[in-house]
């Protein structure tokens, strides 16, 4: 029983690191790549994307890239619900059921929407990483991620 743990424990370390690097390394899987948050030596040279968001909600969001591979958000929506909204970015297009989630909603603040139904992000760095070489899409979604109130497709500028 004790080799057993032993042999598993030193599996887990193995398996762990190895893990760990392709997150570091901004190794992904999800058929589009990030920039490293690590390469800002490999950033290369800026890039915009640009989506119009539409649905239940409409509006515009622009990416750009900054010289550490992270990413400087502008976004302006209206139509929705007065209280507040979430985003977030994922592989591929607006209602592709096979789509990885990227970018999270907890990596980006949480929008608040006022009685006009508009929410704004202006020029704002989140520490996440850029996304490059693949098909992207922005989601709005409701405070609980449940209800999608518009979607975006990802494209260069």
């Amino acid at each position: 029983m004790r080799m057993s743990r032993s042999l598993f424990a030193a599996a887990a370390a193995v398996l762990g690191t190895t893990v760990l690097g392709a997150c570091a390394s901004g190794g992904s899987t999800n058929g589009g790549d990030m920039a490293g948050g690590a390469a800002s030596a490999e950033a290369g040279p800026q890039q915009t994307l640009v989506a119009n968001l539409r649905g239940r909600g409409n509006g515009d969001i622009t990416i750009v890239s900054t010289p550490q591979g992270q990413m400087r958000v502008t976004l302006d929506v209206s139509g929705l619900p007065r209280g507040s909204a979430r985003w977030r970015i994922r592989s591929g297009q607006c209602g592709d059921p096979a789509a990885l989630e990227i970018a999270s909603s907890a990596a980006f603040r949480q929008l608040q929407v006022g009685s006009d139904g508009r929410t704004t992000v202006r020029n704002q760095q989140f520490n996440v990483p850029f996304p490059r070489n693949g098909q992207f899409h922005v989601q709005l979604l409701d405070s609980s991620r449940q209800t999608q109130y518009a979607c975006g497709n990802l494209s260069p500028a």
